[in-house]
C-alpha cells in the first residue's frame, strides 16, 4: 500500500477544520457532523502506519479506525472492491496490509455481464419512513416514487439503485445519525449503475439533470425536474452508455462547489459531449450542493431555466 500517495488521494476532498502536517492530516471527522478537529490520517511513508486512520469521538466501534482503502471508498462514495480496483489500477498496489480482503475479481461487472439482479424481497423489511430525508426538504412523493424506506434496526434510510429495465441492483443505506453509509452485500458496482436512469428509459426523458450524489437528484425532482445521480465524484464508460443509450437528448450538469465537483463535469463533457445537448447549472458559491440550496429556499427550477439561455465556460475552480 505504501506506493498509494494518500496525501494526494485526501487532497482532493474538503475537510473541515483541516490542519496539514508533515506527517498526518488532522480535521474533524467525515464520518460525523463534527466541528472539531478528532480525526486523523497518516501519511508519513516511514510509518509502519502508513494510511491507517481514527476517529476519537466514534461512537460505532467499526468506524473508529481503519486502513485507507475503507476510507477512500467512503470519501469516493462506492463499494470497497470498487475503491480496490482503483486503487490497483492506479498505482498497481498488492494488498497486502489489510488482513481480512477478499481476492481480487478483475475486471469489475461490465454491462451485459451475467450478474444477477437482486430480489426484490429485500426492501420489504424497510417499508417504513423517516423524517431524515423530510428535513432536507426531499418530499413523499418523490420518496415513494423512489422506493425510498428505513431500516429500524441498522437506523438507516434505504436507497434502491435499479437497472434500465428496472431490476433492484443495489441498496445504498444511509445512517441517519451520522454520515457513514454502506451497500447491500452482492449488489452491483455502483459504476455500473446510473441513480434513477430505471426511470428515464421507462417514461422517456428527453431531459433532466445529472448530479454526483442521489439527494442532490432527489432534490431536483422535489422540485418538479427529472434527475439522475452517478453516484460518486465520477463518471465511468459503463454509466456513460447507459446514459448514452437512453431517451435523454440534454442533460443540465449540477455538481458539488468543490474540487471533485469540478472535475466530474469536465469528466460528464469527456464522457457524454458527443451524443447529448450538455448545459451547466453553477450553484450559489456559498452553497455546497444542491440540496444545501433546496433547503436554503432557492428555486432550482429557475438555476435550470437560468442554464437553458447561455453556456458559461467551465471556471477553473479555486481551493
Amino acid at each position: 500500500m505504501r506506493n498509494v500517495d494518500v496525501r494526494a488521494e485526501l487532497e482532493q476532498y474538503l475537510w473541515d477544520s483541516a490542519r496539514w502536517t508533515d506527517t498526518k492530516l488532522i480535521a474533524a471527522s467525515p464520518f460525523r457532523y463534527d466541528k472539531n478537529p478528532s480525526f486523523f490520517c497518516n501519511y508519513d511513508r516511514n510509518s509502519q502506519y502508513y494510511g491507517v486512520w481514527g476517529d476519537s469521538g466514534a461512537e460505532d466501534e467499526e468506524w473508529k479506525s481503519g486502513g485507507f482503502t475503507k476510507l477512500l471508498s467512503f470519501l469516493r462514495d462506492e463499494t470497497w472492491e470498487e475503491t480496490r480496483d482503483y486503487l490497483l489500477l492506479t498505482y498497481s498496489v498488492i494488498f497486502n496490509d489489510e488482513m481480512t480482503l477478499p481476492p481480487l475479481v478483475l475486471p469489475s461487472f461490465p454491462l451485459g455481464s451475467p450478474r444477477m439482479a437482486l430480489d426484490e424481497s429485500k426492501l420489504v423489511p424497510y417499508m417504513f419512513r423517516h423524517e431524515y430525508l423530510f428535513k432536507r426538504g426531499i418530499s413523499e412523493t418523490v420518496q415513494l416514487v423512489l422506493g425510498i424506506g428505513y431500516c429500524r434496526r441498522q437506523k438507516a434510510v434505504t436507497i434502491p439503485w435499479r437497472l434500465p429495465e428496472g431490476q433492484l441492483a443495489n441498496i445504498k443505506y444511509r445512517n441517519v445519525n451520522s454520515k457513514i453509509f454502506w451497500y447491500e452485500k452482492g449488489g452491483w458496482p455502483i459504476k455500473n449503475l446510473v441513480y434513477n436512469i430505471d426511470r428515464i428509459y421507462k417514461k422517456k426523458i428527453e431531459e433532466a439533470v445529472i448530479c454526483e450524489a442521489e439527494i442532490d437528484a432527489m432534490s431536483f425532482m422535489s422540485a418538479g425536474i427529472p434527475a439522475i445521480a452517478v453516484g460518486y465524484g465520477g463518471i465511468s464508460r459503463e454509466q456513460a452508455s447507459l446514459i448514452c443509450r437512453s431517451p435523454l437528448k440534454r442533460l443540465f450538469i449540477c455538481v458539488d462547489n468543490d474540487t471533485v465537483g469540478q472535475r466530474l463535469r469536465k469528466n460528464i463533457y469527456r464522457r457524454l459531449g458527443r451524443c447529448l445537448i450538455l448545459k451547466d447549472i453553477f450553484l450559489p458559491p456559498e452553497y455546497k450542493d444542491a440540496n444545501e440550496v433546496l433547503i436554503a429556499g432557492i428555486d432550482l427550477s429557475q438555476l435550470v431555466r437560468d442554464s437553458k439561455k447561455v453556456n458559461v465556460k467551465i471556471p477553473v475552480f479555486q481551493r
